[in-house]
C-alpha cells in the first residue's frame, strides 16, 4: 500500500503534498520546517490530527482516503466505485512511518564542533538495515513509509551519487520520502524525475 497524497487543512486553504509511489524528494525545507512536516505526516498516519487526510493506493489499485472523523481514524474509498467487492483495509492494515535521521546512520558531533562521518560502506549497510526495518514495520505485514531526514547531512563525497543510487534501488521495496536542502541531492533527483523513478517537489511547487 502506497501513499499518494498528504492533505493538510489550514486556515488559509489546503496544503497538498503529492507522493511518488517509489521515491519523493522534498527540497527547500529548513530544519524547523522539516521537523514540522515530519510531525504532521506522523499525526496523519496515526490518525491523531483531524486537520489532515491521506490518500493511499492499495495492492488492488483501489484509491483510499484515510482521515479522523468522530474521534476515530477511518478508511473509505475516495472515488466512486473504488472499493470493489473486497472489504476495505482497516486502520491496523495501514502503513506506518519510519523516521531516519543522520544520527541513526552514525553521524556524530565531534569534540571540536566538526562532524564525524561514517565510511561509505558503513552508510550503505546502515541505510539497507533501516529500509529493512521499514519494510516490516507496518501492521499485519504491511510496509511503512520511510522518511529520510537529510540522512547524508550534506556529505561531500565522490560516492554521494552512489549512495543515492542505493537509496533509489531500495525504493523498490519501501516507499521513501527524502527531505533535503542539498543541491547534490536535488541534481540527482532531477535526473531520476526524467525517468519517472523519482518525484522532485520544491517547497514553492506545493499547492496551497
Amino acid at each position: 500500500m502506497r501513499i499518494e497524497e498528504l492533505i493538510v487543512l489550514q486556515p488559509d486553504g489546503l496544503l497538498s503534498v503529492p507522493f511518488h509511489h517509489r521515491l519523493t524528494v522534498l527540497t527547500g525545507l529548513g530544519n524547523g520546517v522539516r521537523m514540522e512536516f515530519v510531525e504532521t505526516l506522523h499525526r496523519a498516519m496515526t490518525g491523531t490530527d483531524g486537520s489532515t487526510e491521506l490518500r493511499y493506493r492499495d495492492e488492488l489499485g483501489r484509491p483510499l482516503l484515510v482521515r479522523r472523523t468522530g474521534g476515530r481514524r477511518r478508511v473509505s474509498a475516495w472515488q466512486r466505485g473504488g472499493a470493489g467487492d473486497s472489504p476495505l483495509p482497516g486502520p491496523a492494515d495501514l502503513p506506518r512511518m519510519t523516521h531516519v535521521k543522520p544520527v541513526d546512520l552514525g553521524f556524530r558531533a565531534g569534540a571540536n564542533g566538526d562532524v564525524e562521518v561514517p565510511s561509505v560502506p558503513q552508510l550503505i549497510e546502515r541505510i539497507i538495515g533501516w529500509m529493512g526495518r521499514a519494510r516490516n514495520a507496518g501492521g499485519r505485514g504491511q510496509g511503512s513509509l520511510a522518511v529520510l531526514d537529510e540522512p547524508l547531512l550534506g556529505l561531500v563525497s565522490s560516492a554521494t551519487w552512489d549512495l543515492l543510487d542505493a537509496i533509489d534501488r531500495l525504493a523498490d521495496m519501501v516507499q521513501i520520502v527524502y527531505l533535503t536542502d542539498d543541491r547534490v541531492v536535488e541534481a540527482w533527483a532531477e535526473q531520476g524525475a526524467r525517468h519517472d523513478r523519482v518525484a522532485l517537489a520544491p517547497v514553492a511547487s506545493l499547492a496551497r
